[in-house]
C-alpha cells in the first residue's frame, strides 16, 4: 500500500466564531496534479491555508507522505508548500506568462526537469506558449 502525498481527513477551520472549513477530507497520491475549484466563499484558500499553515485547524488531521504535520514549522516543508498556486494577489502581475511559470520552479536546480514540466504546461495549455 502506498502513502499519499498529501491527506486531509476531517479538516476544520474557523475564523472567530465562523466555521470556515466543516469535515474536509482528500487524499492525493504522488504524481498528481489536482486543482481545488469551488465558487467563493467554499473554503478553497482556507483549506490552501490550512495545509500551508497560515491557519490553524481546530480539528481533523494533515499529513504529509504519511507524517502528520501537526506541530511542524512551515520552513520545514516549504518546498513542497511553495509549489501551491492560490489565486488571493497577483503577486507578480508584471511577469511575462514564462517568467510566472518559471517562478513556480524557483527552488528547483534540474534544468532538464523544469524543461519537461514546462513542456508538459504548454501541451496542457496551449494558450501559454
Amino acid at each position: 500500500m502506498s502513502v499519499s502525498l498529501l491527506r486531509l481527513h476531517g479538516l476544520e477551520v474557523n475564523y472567530g466564531a465562523v466555521r470556515a472549513l466543516r469535515g474536509v477530507s482528500l487524499s492525493i497520491e504522488p504524481g498528481a496534479m489536482i486543482a481545488l475549484l469551488g465558487s467563493n466563499g467554499s473554503g478553497k484558500s482556507t483549506t490552501l491555508k490550512a495545509i500551508s499553515g497560515m491557519v490553524k485547524p481546530v480539528a481533523g488531521q494533515i499529513e504529509y507522505q504519511g507524517q502528520s504535520t501537526s506541530g511542524k514549522s512551515r520552513i520545514a516543508w516549504f518546498d513542497w508548500v511553495s509549489r501551491m498556486c492560490p489565486k488571493a494577489v497577483a503577486f507578480f502581475k508584471d511577469l511575462a506568462v514564462l517568467e510566472n511559470l518559471r517562478m513556480g520552479a524557483y527552488t528547483r536546480n534540474d534544468a532538464d526537469g523544469i524543461a519537461e514540466d514546462l513542456a508538459m504546461v504548454f501541451d496542457l495549455f496551449p494558450a501559454f506558449k
